[in-house]
């Protein structure tokens, strides 16, 4: 009775000595990082759509809620724009403030301005002139004058005789699409042709007229 009670009280023991072995061994969980700003899923921030090019930065305003709060802009957070100003993919950056920290940054699109929607100066007639007539065009958006070649190209067709000619205006970098504008190419005159010759002619008289007359003598 006493070996079966002794080997009953060594049983118990080695079974509580493993169990606390396996509680020594087993790895404790870290505790939750705490979250910051940009990761917080109740941080949201409403969608910038995309803008076309003005010439001017492109400070699109933003939404940013806390849940149902909406956050105050340079008292929560401060906004910082980057590449705003010409076509292409522009950044803006949100930086928390007071009760947030850290960043977070929104895409958006500053698209081509369509070079039909500026003010193009209409084209004069001109005159035939034995050579392909290429006018230049004053094309301007707003204040700014744009650049050939810079700002857009210019294609002409039909620019040789008299006629209907034109231009095709091709948008380039912050500018897409085309517009074509027409000229007349007009008959040159004779008129100042006969000038000349009537004028050369006029003079050849007076030398002939002073030729002096001979006469025979009897």
């Amino acid at each position: 009775m006493k070996k079966g009670l002794f080997l009953l009280c060594f049983s118990l023991l080695a079974i509580y000595v493993a169990s606390q072995n396996v509680v020594k061994n087993t790895p404790t969980a870290a505790p939750p990082a705490a979250q910051s700003f940009p990761q917080e899923s109740s941080i949201v921030v409403s969608p910038v759509v995309d803008q076309v090019y003005t010439g001017v930065a492109c400070t699109p305003e933003l939404t940013v809620r806390d849940g149902n709060t909406i956050l105050v802009k340079d008292k929560d957070y401060t906004i910082n724009y980057i590449n705003n100003v010409n076509v292409g993919t522009a950044t803006i950056t949100i930086v928390g403030k007071g009760n947030y920290v850290d960043t977070r940054e929104i895409k958006f699109n500053i698209l081509a301005k369509p070079i039909g929607s500026l003010m193009i100066n209409p084209l004069n007639d001109q005159t035939f002139r034995n050579a392909p007539i290429s006018p230049d065009i004053l094309i301007k958006d707003g204040a700014k004058v744009l650049v050939r070649d810079a700002d857009y190209t210019l294609t002409y067709a039909n620019n040789l005789n008299v006629g209907m000619a034109s231009v095709t205006i091709t948008g380039k970098g912050n500018y897409k699409d085309t517009k074509v504008m027409n000229f007349r190419i007009v008959a040159k005159s004779m008129s100042g042709r006969n000038t000349i010759n009537s004028s050369r002619s006029t003079q050849r008289q007076p030398i002939q007229s002073t030729q002096p007359t001979q006469t025979t003598s009897k």
